[in-house]
């Protein structure tokens, strides 16, 4: 997962697909929504971004929730420290309450790596919608999972963290930074 990516970077083919550029005062580096639904963002998140891959790799603007939690796991396993596996399965915005939200914080600097705004922005989107309504994604917020409309353009601005998928051929060393050897 690379660092948020200012709005001049993002693909023409994902704006085409969905994403609208933020161009409120205060909210032009990082933040993306979509003026039309959720539908439109989600693509937009997910398609257009074939130029950040190469040789058999596969690129979206964002991860899904459920790839963050399973990277998000499988990190803190290897680290031998104690955690707490987070289920994504079965998150419900009708029955969620801030108890619920905070039981499901990321502290790892890769996945939450401010708790600031930086230029407007507070977070990024996961290509992941809530159940039980029509408009809303999952985004992650100062650590938390946080439900936030499509179209959310208010104070706490949402960008996108684009993610390239190696192929198991490609072999690197990981640490904190990533070394590819082909």
């Amino acid at each position: 997962m690379s660092d948020y990516l200012p709005q001049i970077g993002i693909p023409q083919a994902a704006i085409d697909a969905g994403l609208d550029l933020t161009k409120n005062e205060g909210f032009t580096t990082y933040n993306v929504y979509s003026k039309e639904s959720r539908e439109k963002l989600l693509s937009g998140l997910t398609k257009g971004w074939d130029g950040f891959a190469i040789d058999g790799a596969t690129a979206v603007g964002t991860p899904t929730a459920e790839k963050l939690m399973l990277s998000y796991n499988e990190k803190q396993k290897s680290n031998d420290e104690t955690f707490v596996e987070i289920d994504y399965t079965g998150l419900d915005l009708e029955n969620m309450t801030q108890e619920d939200i905070v039981k499901y914080t990321i502290s790892d600097l890769l996945y939450s790596p401010h708790n600031e705004e930086r230029e407007g922005c507070m977070g990024y989107w996961l290509a992941s919608p809530l159940k039980n309504t029509d408009d809303v994604l999952w985004c992650i917020i100062g650590g938390l999972f946080y439900p936030s409309g499509h179209d959310f353009t208010g104070y706490i601005g949402t960008g996108v963290r684009p993610v390239v998928t190696l192929p198991s051929s490609v072999l690197g060393e990981i640490s904190d930074t990533v070394t590819i050897s082909q």
